[in-house]
């Protein structure tokens, strides 16, 4: 259940019935990382027919999962698309907003969850053979994010990604657990930190997008992804299975 002391201070939920974008899985991951980057200042908005998302993509939004962990619901839930625009009491940042997004579906959908752990399909993270290509951040190769500027050095602790056919995915300061959370948006399954590793990282990544993106298709002369992790950081992605927690549908409706 959402916190009932976080809510945004207005909000509108519409439907959009003119979107013509196939909902594939690209395009849901795509518009995932879309979401999670409009959303600051307080603001939280999917608009117009690129943006507008289903109710799915919203719930993974707000409690901050993957595709493959969600489940249930009746067949709107990821074919009906709406355009949220909500905007808090002042400022805030896009984790500070979660739960006030997930108190909106909480109220506007009369959406109901519960937690399952299944045995899924994962990827460990691990440091390759050749040991980990990766320097730890030291004091002066990021910048304190009250510092930080929109086109200049990263923050200490933020993340940069940009999209096309060739993506780009940029950190400094953090953790390989993070990292594994940054991955398993990229992949199709879930991806677990395995490595060991205490030092916060800062690097630059580049690689061949594992799903095409609405905007354009993947640039083949581009390592893949998992080429990329080991040649430019020196890690790898092991596919075994391992416990997942899954958010179930328990009830929804139309708002």
């Amino acid at each position: 259940a959402p916190p009932q002391s976080a809510a945004f201070a207005v909000a509108s939920i519409r439907l959009n019935t003119t979107s013509k974008i196939p909902l594939g899985p690209g395009h849901l991951a795509f518009l995932r990382e879309a979401g999670a980057g409009n959303a600051r200042n307080g603001r939280f908005f999917t608009t117009g027919d690129v943006g507008a998302m289903p109710l799915i993509v919203l719930i993974q939004l707000a409690y901050n999962v993957e595709e493959e962990q969600t489940d249930g619901g009746p067949s709107w839930v990821r074919s009906d698309r709406y355009e949220v625009d909500a905007r808090a009491d002042g400022p805030a940042t896009f984790e500070q907003m979660r739960p006030m997004l997930q108190s909106l579906l909480a109220d506007r959908f009369k959406l109901t969850l519960r937690r399952e752990t299944r045995e899924l399909p994962v990827y460990d993270l691990m440091v390759a053979e050749g040991g980990l290509k990766v320097a730890p951040t030291k004091e002066g190769t990021c910048v304190a994010p009250e510092r930080a500027v929109m086109s200049g050095p990263l923050s200490c602790g933020g993340v940069r990604k940009q999209f096309g056919p060739r993506s780009v995915l940029e950190v400094a300061g953090v953790p390989t657990r993070k990292l594994a959370e940054l991955l398993s948006g990229e992949v199709d399954r879930m991806v677990i930190d395995r490595t060991s590793v205490t030092d916060l990282l800062i690097f630059r990544l580049e690689f061949s997008p594992v799903r095409d993106l609405p905007v354009a298709r993947s640039d083949t002369s581009a390592p893949s992804l998992f080429a990329a992790l080991q040649e430019q950081l020196g890690l790898t992605l092991e596919p075994t299975r391992g416990p997942v927690e899954v958010l179930v549908i328990d009830f929804v409706e139309r708002p």
